[in-house]
This record gives C-alpha cells, sequence and structure tokens, in this order.
C-alpha cells in the first residue's frame, strides 16, 4: 500500500479498513477506495523499489502510436524527476531502446511509442542507490501488419475475371496472402498469391456471371512477430444485363 507523503501526527493517520474492490489504473498498479463519505483513495504499490508499464491498447495496426504509462517508486515512496527508458526486445534477444520519459512527483510516467512489430516491452530506471531497476516484459501488445486491397476487373472471352491487388507493411517478401470472400458469417478463401521483392500481391479469380454483392478482404496470416493482418473490407457489385 503506497501513500503519497508522510503523516505529520500519527493521530491524522486513517482509521484500518477493508479494501476489497480493486481497479486497474491502466499503467500497470491498482486502485482501492476505502469505505463511507470522504473516504480515501489508495494506490497499491511493493515493497523496495519498483517500476511498472503498460501499454494503453492490447493490439494496434503498423504504423498507428499508442501511449505506454507506469510508476516508478521506492518502499512505497514515488521517485521523482526519475529517466525512464522503454525497451523492445527481439525474438533474438536484441534489446534498443525506444524512447524515454521523465517521471513526475507522484512517480508516474507516459510515454508514446510506435511498435513495429509484437515484441517485448519493458521498462528501466536506476534507483536511489544507482541500482538498476526494470519492470516485469509485457508482451500483451500485438502489431498487426498494414493490409491494403484494391479490385479491378478485365474481361476475357465471353467472361470476368476480378483481380485483387494491394501491398504489406512492414515488407514480407515472399509471405502468403489470401483473398477470401465472405460467406454468411464467416470468410472463404478464393484466391491466394505471395508478396513480391517490394512486397506487394496481384491475383486473380475468375468472377461468375450473375447479379449479386461481393465482400472481399485480404488477409495475412499470423508469425513469429506480428499478429495477422486483414485489409478493409471491399465491396464489388456485380449487375448482368438480362438483355445482353
Amino acid at each position: 500500500m503506497t501513500y503519497l507523503g508522510t503523516w505529520s501526527h500519527p493521530t491524522l493517520s486513517p482509521a484500518p479498513s477493508a479494501l476489497d474492490a480493486l481497479g486497474a489504473d491502466g499503467s500497470g498498479g491498482a486502485y482501492a477506495l476505502g469505505e463511507g463519505a470522504g473516504a480515501r483513495l489508495w494506490r497499491l504499490g511493493e515493497a523496495g523499489a519498483a517500476l511498472t508499464l503498460r501499454p494503453r491498447a492490447a493490439a494496434i495496426v503498423y504504423g498507428e502510436k499508442v501511449g505506454v504509462a507506469g510508476y516508478l517508486t521506492n518502499a512505497g515512496v514515488p521517485l521523482a524527476d526519475s529517466r525512464v527508458e522503454i525497451r523492445w526486445t527481439s525474438a533474438a534477444g536484441v534489446t534498443k531502446t525506444a524512447t524515454t520519459a521523465t517521471t513526475d512527483g507522484e512517480g508516474f510516467y507516459e510515454a508514446t511509442i510506435a511498435p513495429a512489430a509484437s515484441v517485448t516491452w519493458t521498462a528501466a530506471a536506476s534507483g536511489p542507490a544507482g541500482e538498476d531497476i526494470v519492470s516485469e516484459a509485457f508482451l500483451g501488445l500485438q502489431v498487426a501488419p498494414e493490409v491494403s486491397i484494391a479490385l479491378a476487373n478485365r474481361h476475357i472471352g465471353s467472361g470476368y475475371v476480378e483481380i485483387f491487388s494491394g501491398a504489406v507493411k512492414p515488407a514480407h517478401p515472399g509471405s502468403r496472402v489470401f483473398v477470401q470472400l465472405r460467406s454468411g458469417s464467416s470468410w472463404r478463401t478464393v484466391a491466394a498469391g505471395s508478396l513480391d521483392a517490394r512486397s506487394r500481391y496481384r491475383v486473380s479469380w475468375p468472377l461468375p456471371l450473375r447479379s449479386a454483392t461481393y465482400l472481399f478482404r485480404t488477409l495475412l496470416p499470423a508469425h513469429a512477430d506480428h499478429a495477422a493482418g486483414v485489409s478493409r473490407t471491399a465491396t464489388l457489385r456485380v449487375v448482368v444485363n438480362a438483355g445482353r
């Protein structure tokens, strides 16, 4: 249990109370509200030096930014004006600093990061005696690739072929992408292809000669460093003229 400051007189200290309703503070800690009118709001902490880290989202698309925040304390007392490094570690074990932040008077810090992949995140700072303080590793921030889709058609013989094209960011040359058609409440793959050296794709599908409305998307399946990437839903309306 932490408090901000020291009681100037023991008799002013609040009476013990049961705290059975905890709520996440969105940055790795928790809060509890005491009972009765004018109840005090408590923040739960850890003994010794502690550093928390919590991104403000669980999943983003490549290119998006997300806020991260946390608290730095020592024996429950906030450490103000301390430099915090927000670091990421790849699956290969390479660690780099994404950005830095400075704690305020309550030991709170926040920053913005732009993750390029699903990696392990930690925060690091120095304690009062210069010791290293590192937060627990956070692996819950998933990054999905940005996938685009464009539709075009070509008249071949007596029929038409629908052509799907697009790109994936970050680049995933050689990876397979799947164009899917909405069928009821599920998606069915109708075409597939591999990304070229520029991470672009182009695949085709024989277009049925009947009036209908189709919904398509392109999927890049999840892999080691990214969640599954899905394009926007593209709509295709086909109208067949019975007189022709």
